[in-house]
């Protein structure tokens, strides 16, 4: 049965929307409204201190779905930081155009994120700043939402998708089943975008990475680079790496990303170390044995 939606302003005439409202206003659940909101609740749970601030005490204790109130800024809580967030955005936008309210941080986007993308555009802004650019966040490409939006406006018009990972996504099964679908979706539909990953381990290093070179590409390219810079034969299509061999990855002249290592007395153990990153398998005890093909895919 098809549920009419109620008028969001006549919602929240008082200031607050009855829980059973807002059930009414979503996208079909195959939950009761109840359930749907404990399960969102629980979610919301983990929801930054910024925005929890801004919830009353007695939003997070639990409430009764046919008779309990929420503020703007618990609705849209509520709404926000739970795994199927996509679907309530059109939703989001409603209650933010009604109310005026707008939570600190963007719809499941992290004060991690959020600090991220300021420093994304600033180096955006030291690169490009003559060419100009476009950096948009949460645009949709496709049938997926992306963190950030790159263009370049230069000769081709480059263009670039920047996903900002978190730890969760190398550890819970969501992002670990998802992750490479959505990858895959944009190296098969949109191959005139460079897609890149960025760790939020290593993400102070990768800004600074593209920031000295002016490479705008993941720090899986930049490591790789260094690894074909160590190789006895570089154009080889089976690498092998020595410990002397690999003295030229630390070399500036001879590796422009020489900076990235920082091990220069365990040369070897510290390309192991990269190689175990991008999951390239290898062998030898003295020295390392890889395919160039395996790395060039990475």
């Amino acid at each position: 049965m098809t549920r009419v939606q109620p008028n969001l302003a006549l919602a929240f005439r008082d200031g607050k929307i009855s829980i059973r409202w807002l059930y009414d206003c979503v996208p079909g659940s195959t939950h009761r409204p109840q359930q749907w909101f404990d399960r969102l609740l629980r979610q919301a749970q983990r929801a930054p201190d910024e925005v929890k601030t801004l919830c009353r005490s007695e939003f997070f204790d639990g409430m009764r779905a046919f008779d309990g109130k929420l503020t703007p800024a618990e609705a849209l809580t509520l709404l926000t930081f739970n795994a199927n967030h996509a679907k309530y955005r059109k939703l989001i936008n409603e209650i933010e155009g009604v109310t005026g309210v707008k939570l600190p941080i963007e719809p499941h986007k992290s004060k991690f994120e959020a600090a991220f993308g300021l420093r994304l555009e600033e180096l955006l802004q030291d690169l490009y700043s003559s060419s100009g650019y476009e950096l948009r966040e949460q645009k949709k490409i496709g049938p997926y939402y992306v963190d950030f939006y790159v263009e370049i406006y230069a000769d081709g018009m480059p263009k670039y998708v920047i996903e900002f990972d978190e730890e969760a996504h190398d550890k819970k099964k969501h992002y670990l089943i998802h992750d490479p679908i959505r990858n895959r979706w944009f190296r098969d539909n949109r191959p005139d975008i460079t897609f890149i990953r960025v760790r939020h381990v290593e993400s102070e290093i990768w800004l600074d990475a593209v920031s000295r070179t002016g490479a705008l590409i993941s720090i899986e390219k930049f490591y790789a680079h260094c690894i074909v810079s160590a190789a006895q034969c570089p154009t080889a299509q089976k690498l092998r790496i020595t410990s002397q061999s690999a003295q030229a990855a630390y070399d500036i002249e001879r590796n422009q990303y020489a900076f990235l290592l920082t091990d220069p007395k365990h040369r070897l153990n510290e390309l192991r170390k990269i190689l175990n990153r991008l999951k390239v398998p290898h062998d030898g005890e003295r020295v390392i044995n890889l395919s160039k093909a395996t790395l060039r895919r990475r």
